[in-house]
């Protein structure tokens, strides 16, 4: 028996970069950094791995914002090349089957013809804002 999963927590380090295959197929591509518990003697402790999501898990990923905290769940794979120098190239990817925000979007700043009588304080704000979760389903190939 074999089996490939893994679930990395981190954070998005790159925008999304969506594209589209001739066939209209959407892929997105994100880079996300992944922070080791222990830092290496090097100074190093983030890792930093590619997604890759396909079809309607692709068009959701592509609308996230550069630093938000995500869960993803998938596979890994190898993909080999020879690169326009002729040196041959691989790379080891993340194929994406889930994905979920660990975290609030981005607010909103409000705009500013509202007088600061409307303003509300921290500690209200923070009573008042309902907790959210978006989530992304699973993708089948």
């Amino acid at each position: 028996m074999y089996y490939n999963r893994v679930i990395l927590i981190g954070r998005i380090a790159t925008e999304p970069k969506r594209t589209y295959t001739p066939t209209g197929t959407a892929v997105t591509n994100l880079r996300l950094a992944v922070g080791r518990p222990t830092p290496a003697p090097d100074g190093k402790d983030t890792d930093f791995f590619t997604i890759v999501a396909w079809r309607d898990l692709a068009e959701r990923i592509a609308e996230a914002e550069k630093g938000r905290l995500v869960v993803v769940e998938g596979r890994l794979r190898e993909r080999s090349w020879v690169a326009r120098d002729g040196t041959k190239r691989r790379a080891v990817e993340v194929f994406a089957d889930a994905f979920r925000f660990l975290d609030r979007a981005p607010q909103v700043a409000p705009p500013e013809e509202v007088g600061p009588e409307e303003y509300i304080s921290e500690g209200e704000m923070e009573e008042n804002i309902p907790i959210v979760e978006e989530e992304a389903g699973f993708e089948e190939e």
